[in-house]
């Protein structure tokens, strides 16, 4: 990434992280990656560093950031670890369905304890027999009056068992298919909510990756129901726009933001900028651009 192009903020973020994993991390990755144990130590330095909320709104004491941020904190870490790096980033995973489609009282209630690293987060859609099909998902949620009643099983989930507030897919309307699926918010200690033995997976084995399940029926209240209409997977991948109400600001402002992976930029340079002038030219944009 060209340095030159962060804020002052955003630069701050990346040195605290780059100092975090050169002289916290480091030293303690092969440890973590032949033990299997939890990386509890880290996250407790990451917590107190107050990096867990950088991409959580400063209304519930995050930084005010949002995926760029997160972004360059995990891309930091991953240079000493990236399993840790994935722990970290996989409980922003589990917090971004609440951020974008939780209610007030659920953002209240889960947003403050997940900035301040006092608690970590999870996603879970895998499934043993469907992977991260959501079409083929087994987990449902049948309606009992005002509540429902959740019942499968996930597998190969990062931060399992570990983390304390899941977002958990499962289908409430089989016949939509993929758009049949509903997020819940479940609590680690939830009654009939049960964790399976640890699963390593290759280079994040080190990560509790738990094959948790529901297998009994877990009795959920509405207020921990994510609405999304019974088409939550349709409206999901909102969250890999999440920068572009941000990204049309500064475009409006006389910039242009264009993201690359490193290796792309190294093997077809030429490629990036046809793309980077066939941008500007439709813009009219000739101001300023960014390659990360």
């Amino acid at each position: 990434m060209l340095d030159y192009l962060l804020t002052e903020e955003q630069q701050m973020l990346k040195e605290l992280a780059h100092k975090i994993a050169e002289e916290k991390i480091r030293p303690v990755a092969k440890e973590y990656d032949e033990s299997g144990e939890f990386p509890w130590d880290i996250m407790k330095i990451l917590a107190q560093s107050d990096l867990f909320g950088v991409y959580i709104d400063e209304k519930y004491g995050g930084f005010g950031g949002g995926v760029f941020e997160l972004s360059l904190v995990a891309e930091e870490l991953s240079r000493a670890c990236g399993g840790i790096a994935v722990s970290y980033a996989a409980s922003a995973l589990g917090t971004y369905p609440i951020i974008l489609f939780g209610n007030d009282e659920q953002k209240d209630k889960y947003l403050p304890d997940i900035a301040s690293g006092k608690k970590i987060a999870a996603f879970a859609i895998t499934e043993p027999n469907a992977g991260s099909d959501a079409s083929a998902m087994e987990s449902k949620a049948q309606k009992d009056g005002d509540s429902y009643i959740l019942n499968g099983r996930k597998q190969w989930i990062t931060n399992g068992g570990e983390a304390e507030t899941y977002v958990v897919i499962a289908m409430t309307n089989k016949a939509k298919g993929a758009r049949g699926a509903t997020a819940f918010i479940l609590e680690k200690g939830m009654e009939g909510f049960e964790f399976g033995k640890k699963d390593f997976k290759w280079l994040d084995k080190f990560i509790d990756n738990i094959k948790h399940s529901y297998s009994c029926d877990i009795f959920i209240m509405p207020n921990i129901v994510i609405e999304c209409d019974g088409d939550y997977w349709h409206k999901y991948p909102k969250g890999l726009d999440i920068d572009k109400n941000r990204n049309k600001e500064l475009q409006e402002k006389g910039y242009l933001i264009l993201r690359y992976w490193e290796r792309e930029i190294k093997g077809n340079v030429q490629g990036v900028v046809d793309e980077i002038e066939n941008v500007l030219m439709m813009t009219n944009n000739k101001k300023v651009y960014e390659v990360i």
